[in-house]
C-alpha cells in the first residue's frame, strides 16, 4: 500500500485533519468547529479555551479521515495556534492517552482530561503594556506581547500562583498533543513556537535563561527546544486507526504551515484573511540580516520559517474576529428588542451586500482594531466621517470590510512589499473567499502588485507536506 501522510491543524475556532500521498495530493479533508471558548477567571481580559472540546473535535475529525481500517499512514505534522498556553501533570500522560483514543468524542472524553489547564489563547489580553513593560527586555528581536506563552506564564506566576503549582509541564496545545501521542514525560517545542511564546533567541536557538529567572518564571515549564521539522517521537501504540510505531514531528506553527501550503517562489507572498490576518514573505536577500534587538512599535516582525530562513510578518489580530463580532453583536441587540434572528441569517444579509459596489462612496471610515495590536496593544478601534445617512447596519459592515484591509496595508504596504522583491500576492482565507468588497480593496490598496486569488492556504495541508517531502525550499526567481 502506498504510503500517506496525515496532517492536524488544532486552529482558534476548528480542528481540521487532512490525508495526502507522497506527492503532495490530497487524498481526504475534515474539519470540525471547536466550540471551545469558556469564560476566564479574570473577566473580559481573558481568552480561553476548554481543551476538552478541541480534543472531541479531533476525534470527529480522525473518526471520518480514516474510516476504512489503516491507510498506511507513515509520518504526522501538526500544528496550531502558535501563541497560546496551556498546563498538565506528566504523571497522567497514560490516562490522557486513554482519552485521546475514544471514538465518539463525546461526554465520557472530559473525564480523561481534568487534569489539564484551559489553553490562554493567543488573543489573550491579561498582559496589559504596563506589565510588559515591566519586564525584563528580552534577548531577541522578536518583541514579547500579550497572548504569549511566557508573558503569561510570568502573570500567572504573579497573580495566580496556586494554579502553576497544579501541573508540572505546560507548552502549546498542539505540544500537548503531540507529548500524549509519543508519551513523552516532557513537551518538546520547535523554534518556530519557541519564538512565538517570547524570550527565545532564534540565532542561539536558547531560551534567554537569565531574563526568564530575572522574572520570577516558573523555569521547571519550559519546554525543550528542536529546529523546526525534527520528529519528536513516534506513536506508542495505535491510534485512531494509525499504527503503532508512526513518526510524528514536534508541532509547527500554524501560520509557517499555511506559507509552505501556498508559497512555492522566492518572490511571492501570502495573504491570509480568517479569524485573524498575517501577509508574509520569505527574506531571501543575501544580505538579510535579523535585528539585534526588538523594535516594540514595528507592525512587521520576522519570524523563523526552515533551515535558517525567516518570513518577514505582518500579523493583525483583527480580521474575521471583527466581522463576527459585530454580527454577534447585532444579534444581541436584536434579542433585547424581543426579535431572535439566527446569525446566519445575518450573514448572508450583510455578505449579499458587501458585493454590491452601490453606497460605498460616503461610507463611514472604520479603524476596526478591537483587539489592539501586537506592535500597539493599547490601541482600539474607532470612526469617522458619520453623517445621518451612512449608519444603517449594512454600511457599517461594509465599512469594517474595507477598513481590515486598510489596517493591514497601514501594517504592511504595496511599497513595502515592492521594495523587497515582491511581485505576486496570493490572496488566500475565508474572509477573502466569501466577501467580494474584501477583494475589491485589496485589489484597491494593493493594486501595483499582481494578485492571485483561489489559493489554498491550508495550515494542515502544509503541516502534512513537511511530513511528507521534508523541510519545504522556495523556488528561486
Amino acid at each position: 500500500m502506498d504510503p500517506k501522510f496525515l496532517g492536524i491543524d488544532l486552529g482558534t475556532t476548528s480542528v481540521k485533519v487532512v490525508l495526502i500521498s507522497a506527492d503532495g495530493i490530497l487524498l481526504k479533508s475534515v474539519s470540525y468547529p471547536t466550540s471551545a471558548d469558556v469564560p476566564s477567571s479574570i473577566g473580559c481580559k481573558g481568552c480561553e479555551q476548554n481543551v476538552v472540546e478541541i480534543i472531541k473535535a479531533l476525534q470527529k475529525c480522525m473518526a471520518e479521515i480514516i474510516d476504512d481500517g489503516k491507510p498506511c499512514v507513515s509520518k504526522v505534522g501538526i500544528s496550531g495556534q502558535m501563541h497560546g498556553v496551556m498546563m498538565w501533570k506528566s504523571s497522567h500522560m497514560k490516562k490522557y492517552r486513554e482519552g485521546l483514543s475514544i471514538k465518539t468524542g463525546g461526554d465520557t472524553t472530559a473525564s480523561f482530561f481534568e487534569s489539564t489547564s484551559n489553553l490562554i489563547t493567543w488573543q489573550d489580553q491579561r498582559c496589559d503594556p504596563d506589565f510588559l513593560q515591566s519586564l525584563p527586555s528580552p534577548d531577541s528581536h522578536l518583541t514579547l506581547a500579550t497572548g504569549q506563552g511566557c508573558p503569561t506564564l510570568i502573570w500567572l506566576k504573579k497573580n495566580q500562583p496556586d494554579l502553576l503549582l497544579q501541573y508540572d509541564c505546560a507548552g502549546t496545545v498542539m505540544d500537548f498533543l503531540v507529548a500524549i501521542l509519543c508519551q513523552r514525560s516532557r513537551p518538546l517545542m520547535t523554534f518556530q513556537i519557541a519564538a512565538s511564546w517570547g524570550y527565545f533567541n532564534c540565532q542561539k536557538g536558547q531560551w534567554n535563561q537569565r531574563q526568564l529567572e530575572e522574572a520570577d518564571f516558573p523555569m521547571a515549564l519550559l519546554p525543550e527546544v528542536v529546529s523546526s521539522g525534527e520528529p519528536a517521537g513516534s506513536l506508542q501504540s495505535d491510534w485512531l486507526g494509525v499504527s503503532d510505531g508512526t513518526i510524528l514531528l514536534a508541532a509547527l506553527g500554524d501560520m509557517q504551515c499555511a506559507v509552505c501550503s501556498s508559497l512555492k517562489q522566492s518572490n511571492h507572498a501570502v495573504l491570509n484573511m480568517s479569524t485573524s490576518c498575517q501577509l508574509s514573505f520569505p527574506m531571501m536577500h543575501p544580505d538579510f540580516k535579523l535585528p539585534v534587538t526588538p523594535d516594540p512599535e514595528s507592525s512587521v516582525q520576522y519570524f523563523p520559517y526552515f533551515d535558517g530562513i525567516y518570513i518577514a510578518v505582518a500579523a493583525s489580530l483583527n480580521c474575521g474576529n471583527v466581522l463576527a463580532g459585530y454580527v454577534s453583536m447585532i444579534q444581541k441587540w436584536m434579542a433585547n428588542l424581543g426579535v431572535n434572528i439566527d446569525e446566519t441569517k445575518i450573514w448572508q444579509n450583510f455578505l449579499t451586500q458587501s458585493a454590491d459596489i452601490k453606497g460605498e462612496v460616503d461610507l463611514p471610515v472604520i479603524h476596526p482594531t478591537l483587539y489592539g495590536e501586537r506592535h500597539c496593544p493599547s490601541q482600539r478601534g474607532y470612526m469617522e466621517n458619520i453623517t445621518t445617512d451612512n449608519l444603517e447596519l449594512g454600511a457599517i459592515f461594509r465599512a469594517l470590510c474595507k477598513g481590515i484591509v486598510r489596517n493591514i496595508h497601514e501594517m504592511m504596504s504595496s511599497s513595502f512589499l515592492k521594495e523587497n522583491g515582491v511581485s505576486t500576492l496570493a490572496c488566500t482565507g475565508t474572509v477573502i473567499a466569501r466577501n467580494e468588497l474584501v477583494k475589491r480593496e485589496i485589489d484597491l490598496l494593493y493594486g501595483g502588485i499582481e494578485r492571485e486569488y483561489g489559493h489554498s492556504c491550508d495550515s494542515a495541508y502544509g503541516a502534512a507536506l513537511v511530513a511528507a517531502k521534508g523541510i519545504p525550499k522556495f523556488q528561486m526567481v
